[in-house]
Parts: structure tokens; sequence; C-alpha cells
């Protein structure tokens, strides 16, 4: 079961150098924030946001393209259901802080 979830977690092509560059510039993006908010500077705050967001969204899509592949038929409902729940409490939890 756990190689089967680090499988998953790779995606389909494993993990490659520019989806660990985003990752990387989604956590550097996210320290930013905090900091932006301290100094009220809210174009630093809003281009911070921006490269998140764009980071995640880049990172998340083949997650979620290929849940379809890995998820049984009957299951692929509840699946996508987890998936978006997960990415509106993330939202959610970072834009609450």
């Amino acid at each position: 079961m756990r190689e089967k979830l680090i499988r998953f977690m790779q995606g389909r092509y494993g993990t490659d150098q520019f989806s660990r560059f985003l990752l990387g510039a989604a956590v550097v993006c996210l320290v930013v924030l905090p900091l932006a908010e301290r100094q009220n500077n809210l174009v630093l705050f809003f281009v911070g946001l921006g490269c998140v967001l764009i980071a995640m969204a880049t990172y998340r899509s083949p997650a979620v393209a290929l849940m379809p592949d890995v998820t049984p038929k009957p299951l692929r409902s509840q699946g996508n259901a987890v998936i978006n729940l997960m990415g509106a409490l993330g939202g959610m939890l970072m834009l609450g802080t």
C-alpha cells in the first residue's frame, strides 16, 4: 500500500526537476506572504500570492488528471470530491492565516 501511494504521488512520469522547482518556489513564496503582510506591502503580497497560486495549480494539475487512472470506476466521484475538498481546505487555510 505504501509503495502504491508513493507511485501515485510521484505521478505518471515521476518527479521531474520542474515539479520540484515549482514546489520549492511555492514554499519560498509562502514564506514571503507573512513578511509582506507585516510590512504592509500590498504589491509584494499580491506578487507572492500570485506565484503561490500559479505554482500550486501547475503542480496540482497532474495529480488531479491522474486520479481517474488509479481510482476504480465506482469510486471516482468520491475521489474527485476528496481532491476538490482538499484543495478548498488548503486555500481557506492559506488565505485565513
